[in-house]
């Protein structure tokens, strides 16, 4: 598509990620924004690394799978769907903040007062 080369050589828009995002609000329901929850999300579930492209085509085919039962799907809805509940959903600790248990740590929390934690 002519528009989306054009819009991409615009400062920031390189990856096409913003573009795609512009495209679905005007209502191309079959585009999702591949977007860092999007694609961690994915990632998790399918327990390996996935690209854009990737992305697009895994939601483009459970879409149309999904329709069989819930004629109103579209991979829009699932990215909607999908990044809401991501970014709900508890953050995993990181290994520096993870204690083992029965391991207590400490943390400083506002003007020397100490917090354990178990």
């Amino acid at each position: 598509m002519v528009l989306d080369i054009d819009l991409r050589t615009v400062k920031g828009q390189g990856s096409g990620i913003a573009v795609r995002y512009y495209f679905m609000l005007t209502g191309a329901d079959h585009l999702i924004k591949p977007d860092r929850m999007i694609l961690a999300f994915l990632d998790r579930v399918l327990h390996r690394s996935v690209g854009e492209l990737e992305a697009q085509t895994v939601f483009t085919q459970a879409a149309e799978r999904l329709r069989a039962g819930y004629p109103a799907v579209t991979a829009q809805g699932l990215d909607y769907a999908i990044w809401s509940s991501e970014r709900i959903r508890p953050k995993a600790p990181t290994p520096a903040a993870s204690v083992t248990p029965g391991q207590e740590s400490t943390s400083t929390v506002r003007s020397g007062e100490e917090q354990r934690f178990c």
